[in-house]
């Protein structure tokens, strides 16, 4: 695990506390480069365990890994951060399956670019990915850019934040499963705010959401408390146009049949009625998928939703025009991905 740098800091227990010393090491326009390969499970170029690194003005290039974090693995209450930094063609790849007793192996794919195991306090902060890739020839494959587990923690009320970044040609493809988060898919606490997403893209042959993004934050237990919590999420000022989910389950022939299974081309949300927030300055347009372009989400949704643009959306409750809009945004040219508005 870490095909370039593994990055560990310790635990010590004495007299039934635990003690976590984290390391902090700063790295600085450096390029990370073809590391991993498919005999690295996690982190193709870096693993983070225990440790709150600063990666600044660095390149994550084309690494690789047969499971989760083509470039990067996040684990054990790190808080690494990441500025001004770019993802380019990383890949949490596993097409060649292997077998046991004949059987195959099933793993589940994430976080082309980054997985974080554990994500409160991790800011990623004017950076770009592009072309990064999860894909899986048996079973999810989530997250071409970044996937985020379940995995956190109500007693500690930081977040996974994401502020001025673009998220571009990510894709993440299953040829046996579903697929969740084209670009991103969180299932933790996340604030998303003034960032950029376009042509991300799922391909899958089941039931699909989020070309650009999913989110399916679950109920913890607080361990302070025992009650169980809801999670946030907050989508504020981003523009997310032109994702698209393909979904479609295939015949023996491999060719596509039955009913198109693919929604959100945009934005999707499971377990909304476990997920509080505010989603609010928005735009959400000409995204596609089987069903329900922008943005899909189930019964009782507990989000604040305002003042956004949405071209086409799903849910069961209406939304007003005092809360979204659909008119088309007057984009400064989108043959050209200038989003800014004219």
């Amino acid at each position: 695990q870490g095909g370039s740098i593994r990055i560990e800091g310790t635990m010590y227990n004495s007299s039934g506390t635990t003690t976590e010393y984290k390391i902090s090491p700063k790295f600085k326009d450096c390029v990370f480069k073809n590391n991993g390969g498919l005999v690295v499970e996690k982190g193709g170029a870096i693993a983070i365990y225990r440790g709150d690194p600063v990666f600044e003005s660095c390149v994550f290039d084309t690494n690789l890994v047969f499971e989760k974090g083509g470039a990067v693995f996040v684990s054990e209450h790190s808080a690494p951060q990441f500025r001004n930094s770019t993802f380019t063609g990383n890949q949490a790849s596993y097409t060649t399956v292997e077998y046991n007793n004949g059987q195959p192996i099933w793993r589940n794919i994430g976080g082309g670019a980054i997985y974080m195991h554990n994500a409160q306090g991790i800011k990623i902060v004017n950076c770009t990915f592009s072309y990064n890739k999860a894909q899986t020839a048996t079973s999810n494959a989530n997250g071409g850019a970044i996937e985020v587990s379940n995995n956190w923690f109500p007693s500690d009320d930081r977040q996974l934040i994401i502020d001025r970044s673009t998220f571009s040609y990510n894709s993440a493809a299953s040829t046996n499963s579903s697929v969740f988060g084209g670009a991103i898919s969180a299932s933790s606490p996340i604030t998303i705010q003034n960032s950029l997403f376009y042509e991300n893209i799922i391909h899958a042959t089941y039931h699909s959401e989020g070309g650009a993004i999913h989110i399916g934050i679950q109920t913890r237990t607080n361990q302070q408390t025992s009650q169980e919590e809801n999670g946030e999420s907050f989508l504020i000022n981003n523009t997310i146009v032109q994702n698209r989910v393909i979904a479609a389950a295939n015949n023996e022939a491999g060719v596509p049949q039955g009913n198109p299974a693919g929604a959100a081309g945009g934005v999707g949300l499971s377990s909304g009625q476990n997920t509080f927030g505010t989603w609010f300055n928005n735009i959400f347009w000409a995204n596609q998928a089987q069903g329900w372009q922008d943005i899909y989400w189930d019964s009782n949704f507990k989000l604040i939703f305002g003042n956004n643009v949405v071209e086409d959306i799903y849910g069961s409750q209406e939304l007003t025009e005092a809360v979204t809009y659909s008119k088309y945004p007057n984009f400064t040219d989108t043959t050209k991905h200038l989003y800014s508005l004219s």
